[in-house]
């Protein structure tokens, strides 16, 4: 469909043509930004309530080892770093199997907002168990807060996001999980580099 209009322009006049079909006379559309992370300062995740597992007394069968005992598949609110230049958040966190032999995940979600080096993300954990006592060995078996650094390979890119994957076994179970802190590794910064304490540490 062809569409023709006359403008007056002082003693000038000037004919407009459209051809609807291609647009030609439409606005160019504008251009959407991109979603970013919502800012906010810390997050928290509560214990969700322990499934009741129901045995028979005859059936003599263990629980299963996938029995989900704490967590939360709601992602946190995102955390920025001081320069807002990445953003961290806890995406999800699970404690499987009995309270006397738990197996913990935690599932730290890092997005690079505006860094064009590419990078890894330095953040810090805060576990409470059910106790209310804070437990210092997801990272950290001297402070309180459990600094740690993600090993992304290839790094992390502007505008990507990626998940780094915590495993811990026979970790107390945790009730409470916040994510405190959230910044760009250094160049030459390790695991070692951010907890020294742990350079000599023995497990259990």
């Amino acid at each position: 469909m062809i569409s023709v209009s006359l403008k007056h322009i002082g003693r000038f006049s000037i004919v407009l043509v459209c051809f609807s079909t291609l647009n030609a006379c439409s606005k160019p559309a504008k251009k959407e930004l991109a979603h970013l992370p919502a800012l906010n300062s810390t997050e928290t995740f509560n214990l969700e309530k322990k499934a009741e597992m129901v045995h028979s007394s005859a059936s003599k069968k263990a629980p299963s080892k996938e029995s989900k005992v704490a967590g939360s598949k709601a992602p946190g609110k995102w955390i920025y770093s001081s320069d807002k230049s990445i953003a961290c958040r806890v995406k999800e966190w699970s404690v499987t199997g009995t309270k006397e032999l738990p197996n913990s995940n935690i599932y730290v979600e890092v997005a690079n907002l505006k860094s064009k080096k590419p990078v890894n993300a330095v953040y810090e954990l805060l576990a409470i168990d059910t106790n209310g006592q804070v437990i210092r060995t997801i990272s950290n078996a001297y402070k309180d807060n459990q600094p740690n650094i993600t090993e992304f390979k290839p790094l992390l890119g502007k505008g990507q996001t990626k998940v780094n994957h915590i495993y811990r076994k026979d970790l107390l179970v945790m009730s409470t999980l916040n994510l405190q802190k959230c910044r760009v590794a250094g160049d030459k910064e390790s695991f070692l580099t951010i907890n020294p304490e742990m350079k000599d540490y023995v497990g259990p």
